[in-house]
């Protein structure tokens, strides 16, 4: 009797321990990229995620990930977590993979026991973080909304328009191509934020839409000589003639 006792009593002690682990899934609090944008033309580049979840057990970053599949490709990219660093997800590229959009497809949260949840790209938005997408791009021109060339209301109004900090649909309203590629207010933005190096025309360190932006708008008018460049130099520029201006912004205008 005493042994069926004993039995009785060792296998309710095993339910109330079994009940007792746990069974929720982690909790996304929040998501982060170092970069939404990078040129990949010629040199590998690396978008530094980094994710913060909550759990009640504790989250196994080594089994999280997440994926991501770029806009018409056929194969998704899978990356774990960086095991020296929890939580921070690296995803490296360079001039070897497609360039445009790279979608997050889902963010996949595990923790030790398990129990796993799945964050899909809508979901992201939904939950107002907004990285759900990336933009690797093959080099650096100014034809801003990719239409195929570069034009002064369209390209030079996008540029002078971003140089004075507008964003949105302000950023974009009247000042896209038809034929335009790239056209979302956000691509369009972080296309840009990503080249403001190359957006330095006149090469005094900083892109800036009195000087900068109007020499570049000034050249897609066709402006030239001292009509391209008056009241238009930074201090201390490093490309302060016509002709060294007109050079630089010729290199990066796409030949027709």
């Amino acid at each position: 009797m005493n042994a069926r006792l004993s039995l009785l009593f060792f296998l309710s002690s095993l339910s109330l321990v079994t009940l007792a682990v746990e069974t929720d899934p982690p909790e996304l609090v929040s998501i982060s990229v170092d970069k939404y944008a990078a040129d990949i033309s010629t040199s590998e580049q690396t978008f530094t995620f980094q994710v913060e979840a909550t759990d009640e057990s504790g989250i196994d970053w080594s089994k999280s990930a997440i994926s991501f599949k770029p806009e018409g490709g056929a194969l998704s990219t899978f990356v774990s977590s960086d095991p020296d660093n929890s939580g921070q997800f690296m995803l490296t590229l360079s001039n070897e993979d497609q360039s445009g959009i790279w979608q997050i497809q889902f963010l996949r949260l595990i923790d030790v026991h398990g129990n796993r949840d799945d964050y899909y790209g809508a979901e992201l938005v939904a939950l107002d973080l907004k990285v759900s997408w990336i933009y690797p791009f093959d080099g650096f021109t100014l034809d801003v909304d990719y239409d195929g060339s570069a034009k002064a209301l369209s390209d030079g109004l996008l540029v002078i328009r971003h140089l004075f900090g507008f964003s949105g649909d302000s950023l974009t309203a009247g000042a896209l191509a038809f034929e335009g590629l790239r056209t979302s207010p956000d691509l369009i933005s972080v296309y840009l934020q990503a080249s403001e190096g190359d957006l330095d025309i006149d090469g005094d360190g900083e892109a800036k839409p009195l000087t900068d932006g109007l020499l570049l708008i000034r050249y897609l008018f066709g402006f030239s000589g001292d009509s391209l460049t008056a009241g238009a130099i930074g201090e201390g520029a490093e490309r302060t003639t016509a002709e060294e201006i007109e050079a630089y912004i010729g290199d990066r205008v796409p030949q027709t």
